[in-house]
């Protein structure tokens, strides 16, 4: 696939990308652009934005994959928009802390993921765990093997998304703070919204 290694500013833009031994698109660096690719059937992730800052990932097919679909490793300020994620073996969407190569945990926070298509996906459709003020707003989070969208983090907001015909809870919300969570519509999924 591709391999941007701290490198900043660059476009990935309209291609096919299919059946590669690791990631699809790899990202470490800020300011890159992927659009309009087509990332299918890759060993591991489809797209994988590690510790990058303020990179867009939009309007991109991103399925079939062995792992997670989008994937932001310890990424701040990151955008990730109007993408149709389905069918990958991983979770859809996911965010997550970076443990750094000098053992400290970098915190993902202030990325957004926005108006995504996340359906069909193994493990959960939309999942941040241990991060901080990021916005998952405006999604459809449909037909998921197992929860629409999971928060284990402070100050998240999830906003407007619609998350339904999950085939556990819709919205699960664990060990958090602060959490803003408003017009979301929640139905025909196994349980609606779980707080624990």
């Amino acid at each position: 696939g591709f391999y941007i290694y701290k490198g900043d500013e660059n476009v990935v833009y309209r291609n096919k990308i299919h059946v590669n031994e690791g990631t699809g698109i790899y990202v470490e660096g800020k300011e890159n652009n992927i659009q309009e690719n087509k990332v299918v059937a890759s060993m591991e992730r489809g797209i994988l934005i590690s510790e990058g800052t303020e990179n867009g990932v939009k309007d991109n097919e991103v399925k079939e994959n062995e792992q997670e679909g989008i994937y932001i490793d310890g990424g701040i300020g990151n955008k990730i928009q109007g993408n149709e994620v389905k069918e990958n073996n991983g979770m859809g969407i996911g965010i997550a802390y970076k443990i750094t190569h000098d053992e400290n945990m970098r915190e993902p926070s202030s990325n957004v993921v926005k108006e995504n298509e996340v359906s069909m996906n193994l493990i959960y459709g939309i999942s941040v765990y241990n991060g901080r003020e990021n916005d998952i707003e405006e999604n459809e989070v449909r037909g998921n093997e197992t929860v629409g969208i999971i928060i284990k983090g402070d100050e998240n907001t999830i906003k407007e998304n619609k998350v339904m015909e999950n085939e556990s809870v819709g919205i699960s919300i664990w060990n958090s703070r602060g959490i803003i969570m408003e017009e979301n519509i929640v139905t025909m999924n196994k349980l609606g919204i779980s707080v624990k």
